[in-house]
C-alpha cells in the first residue's frame, strides 16, 4: 500500500521477498537496503549483517513468529558510492553543499544531474561532489 508521496508501506512477506531477490541476483547493487519497522516505538532496523538478515541494533537473528509476520515496513534510503549509484542504472539524487544550491534533493538521471553539475561547478568542486556527496538511489 502507498502512503503520502515517496512512501511505502511493506509486509513483513515484502520484506523477506525483497531480501530474497537481493540474494539470488549477483548483479543486484543495493545489497545495502534496510527497513525500519513502521509506526512503532521500537528503533530497530532490519539489515545484512555478516551474510546474515538481523536486527542491526540488536544484532540478533530476525526470525519470523506470529508477532514479525504481522510488522510494517519502511525502507530507509542509505547513501552509496558514486559508483554503485552509477552502475545501478536507475534515478540518483546526491546530497553535497556544493550541489545543494544547483540542483534540488530529488531524484533525477545521472546523466541529468551530472550535466547541470558540470555546467554550473569548477572542475574542482564536481569532483569534490562525486567523490564526498551522498548518493541515493531511487527503489
Amino acid at each position: 500500500m502507498k502512503v503520502g508521496r515517496n512512501y511505502r508501506i511493506y509486509t513483513t512477506d515484502e520484506v523477506i521477498k525483497e531480501y530474497r531477490e537481493i540474494l539470488l541476483d549477483k548483479d543486484r547493487v543495493d545489497i545495502n537496503i534496510r527497513f525500519k519497522l513502521h509506526n512503532k516505538e521500537i528503533n530497530e532496523e532490519l539489515g545484512f549483517h555478516n551474510g546474515r538478515l538481523m536486527w542491526l541494533h540488536s544484532q540478533e537473528d530476525f526470525e519470523i513468529n506470529g508477532t514479525t509476520i504481522c510488522y510494517l515496513w519502511e525502507r530507509i534510503n542509505i547513501p552509496v558510492s558514486f559508483m554503485r549509484a552509477a552502475k545501478s542504472g536507475k534515478a540518483v539524487r546526491v546530497e553535497h553543499a556544493l550541489a545543494e544550491r544547483i540542483i534540488p534533493l530529488h531524484f533525477a538521471d545521472l546523466d541529468a544531474v551530472l550535466n547541470v553539475l558540470s555546467n554550473e561547478l569548477s572542475a574542482h568542486d564536481l569532483a569534490d561532489v562525486i567523490i564526498n556527496g551522498r548518493w541515493y538511489i531511487k527503489q
